[in-house]
């Protein structure tokens, strides 16, 4: 039954006697203090924290059973079902490793992916993706597998510490092999506690995140291992069924991308659900001053735009259109030219603290890295105001994000270079409504290809995700370069608008 907003206390659990230090510890905690509480909601089946543990404690069994060991490297390529967060959960407590698999992705792209798998877990709907991949030296199994009667359900691996990498999520896979962001129980504990703090989440809400199930798994559970909260696993982006289950199921907290808070808006079914909803968050891509001001003015409860990366295990700073404050748990740096900037100067956003990622895994060959010393270095401009709160200004590089999901220009250049009447290209962003920034192709080619554009992004789209493939393609008889002979994006940018 759906327990009314104003009968929900939002109260924050109490202490226990011991704060958990591994995923599989807070999971048995909390099927302890609270085993008949609600705990994950399913399209089909709700189940409770006792029963959550042992789900995952039967699927950890059937991995074990099919030669998955401590420090071996599973790969889910699964939609946002209640087997994604049982599975990752499986893989966990083993003390192996977590892949999520991105199955919009070309295939090569995928396979890039795969490498060192040694088994993955994948959905027969999403199969195909796989098709003409390298993954054949995987073992694979369906869902249904983690369900199957374990012999030897797993309770607990001694093992496994603090300090274990349980998470491997992949930063690119536009380049052949992939930088995998290495993360720790410890680590996306730290940030369950940080995202739970600002967010006043308590053990009587409901969370749902409706990210895409490739990008950060564990955003759809962490908060509730910490809170006790119980969260939603459903794969839908209808805002009908969206606001519908809010009702329906007393969902309190969110977390979704802001092209997903646009079309919610724009369906007109968000006002129906805005009486249950104490907080909407939006991130993943850029959020403009107009959706802050829309959902405002709709919402009842709070609305807070958010910042995060892999590499900060999630969320890791919350903004009004006032500006931005990192979250408890992290420290901050503004650097220009190696050294701190003053305040009101524009420099790079650094960031560390327990949740703050260390390393890539495998080692980036050929590209400097981000870490140092214990910060990441964001590739973020940002400045401080008098007041403490950070002002995000673009990225450092030509990075684009596109409704969540990064684009390397260069990537898609060189896909346009590839077609043989095409001599030159550059791709830049520019705002978008709903995917927060959209890539824009300046090319220059033979006059037959200018009458037909069509035939050029069919060609982008023969080789890239759609999201990458750009939107509107400008033809112009020179790219503008500086002296030394580098694209000048300014002024490409300014020819385009």
């Amino acid at each position: 039954m759906t327990t009314p907003l104003a009968e929900r206390s939002g109260r924050l659990l109490p202490a226990p006697a011991r704060v958990a230090e591994t995923l599989c510890q807070a999971l048995r905690d909390l099927a302890d203090a609270r085993p008949n509480a609600l705990a994950l909601i399913g399209e089909k089946q709700d189940f409770t924290w006792a029963t959550l543990d042992e789900m995952v404690a039967n699927a950890a069994g059937v991995l074990r059973a099919a030669g998955v060991k401590p420090g071996d490297v599973v790969g889910l390529m699964l939609p946002r079902t209640p087997e994604l967060a049982v599975g990752f959960l499986a893989i966990a407590r083993l003390g192996a490793v977590a892949v999520p698999i991105n199955h919009k992705l070309r295939a090569r792209w995928i396979d890039a992916q795969m490498d060192g798998l040694s088994v993955i877990i994948v959905d027969p709907l999403l199969e195909s993706g796989l098709s003409g991949t390298g993954s054949s030296g995987a073992v694979r199994l369906v869902p249904g597998d983690l369900m199957e009667r374990a012999a030897e359900p797993i309770k607990i691996v001694p093992n496994v510490t603090p300090d274990t990498v349980c998470y491997l999520n992949c930063t690119s896979g536009s380049t052949g092999r992939p930088k995998r962001a290495a993360t720790t129980h410890a680590q996306i504990l730290a940030n369950a506690r940080a995202t739970v703090a600002a967010s006043r989440q308590g053990g009587d809400d409901v969370f749902w995140c409706l990210f895409a199930s490739f990008a950060h798994p564990h955003e759809f559970f962490h908060r509730s291992l910490v809170s006790g909260a119980a969260f939603v696993m459903i794969e839908t982006m209808s805002p009908r069924v969206v606001s519908r289950t809010v009702v329906h199921r007393g969902v309190s907290h969110m977390l979704v991308l802001p092209g997903f808070a646009e079309l919610w808006l724009d369906s007109g079914h968000l006002q129906g659900a805005t009486g249950h909803l104490k907080r909407v968050e939006a991130g993943g891509s850029v959020v403009t001053p107009d959706l802050h001001e829309r959902m405002g003015q709709v919402l009842h409860g709070t609305f807070a735009a958010v910042w995060g990366s892999t590499e900060t295990t999630g969320v890791a700073v919350v903004s009004s259109e006032d500006g931005g404050e990192v979250l408890q748990g992290y420290e901050m740096r503004v650097v220009g030219d190696g050294v701190a900037v003053s305040q009101g100067e524009v420099g790079e956003l650094w960031l560390s603290g327990p949740a703050v990622v260390t390393a890539y895994t495998p080692k980036a060959q050929g590209q400097s890295s981000p870490f140092s010393d214990g910060w990441f270095q964001t590739g973020d401009l940002v400045r401080v105001d008098h007041l403490g709160r950070l002002h995000f200004l673009g990225r450092c590089s030509t990075l684009l994000k596109v409704g969540g999901a990064r684009v390397y220009p260069a990537e898609v250049e060189r896909v346009l270079r590839a077609h043989p009447l095409v001599t030159d290209a550059v791709v830049v962003g520019i705002p978008d409504r709903r995917r927060g920034e959209v890539p824009i192709a300046m090319v220059v080619a033979a006059p037959e290809l200018q009458q037909e554009p069509g035939r050029l992004r069919a060609h982008c789209r023969e080789c890239l995700a759609g999201y990458k493939v750009p939107r509107h393609i400008v033809f112009v008889s020179e790219i503008p370069r500086l002296p030394g002979g580098k694209v000048d994006r300014q002024a490409v940018l300014e020819q385009i608008s």
